[in-house]
């Protein structure tokens, strides 16, 4: 963590850096009570596909679950199959919300991020959740599930799994 200023610091890592995609976790922590008794912070994934220089959102990679419930349904059956248990199998809550269309493409989070964010790695997705979103209990947090392309490749646009796809990518 880097410091950016008196009680606040800054991560970033870099996921995927290739011909094609460009993927990067930011972690930014504020210690000010002004955000509780352990502070604040926020995560944020991004990234982009460097052939066309557009975002690769969750939303745009995985149209079908940002626009249908049934789509939502079976992203989110792959999802939590990684470890099985739920968004947060330590929790006494036991809420049965489950993933919409709207966790993938509406702002919700203190930055402004939607419920659910993709990072890519070489290999896989990784889906950045906002568990309190779905009920859970605050000491949740964001959990991450990381999911290989193998799991999800068929739920993804064509663009999208072109772009991500792991391996070489064919001349043209």
């Amino acid at each position: 963590m880097k410091p950016l200023g008196e009680g606040s610091f800054g991560q970033v890592v870099l996921a995927r850096q290739d011909d094609r995609v460009i993927s990067v976790r930011y972690r930014l922590d504020i210690r000010s009570a002004q955000f509780g008794n352990h502070g604040g912070y926020d995560l944020r994934l991004v990234s982009v596909d460097l052939r066309s220089g557009r975002p690769l959102h969750a939303a745009d990679v995985f149209a079908a679950a940002a626009t249908a419930p049934s789509g939502a349904a079976e992203l989110e059956e792959r999802i939590v199959d990684q470890p099985p248990g739920g968004y947060c199998p330590a929790s006494v809550l036991n809420p049965t919300s489950s993933l919409t269309p709207d966790e993938l493409r509406m702002p919700y989070t203190v930055g402004g991020y939607p419920v659910m964010q993709t990072g890519y790695s070489a290999d896989a997705v990784e889906f950045l959740v906002f568990t309190p979103a779905f009920g859970y209990e605050m000491a949740c947090g964001y959990r991450t599930f990381t999911v290989p392309y193998a799991q999800v490749t068929e739920l993804m646009t064509e663009d999208a799994a072109a772009a991500l796809a792991p391996g070489p990518q064919p001349t043209r």
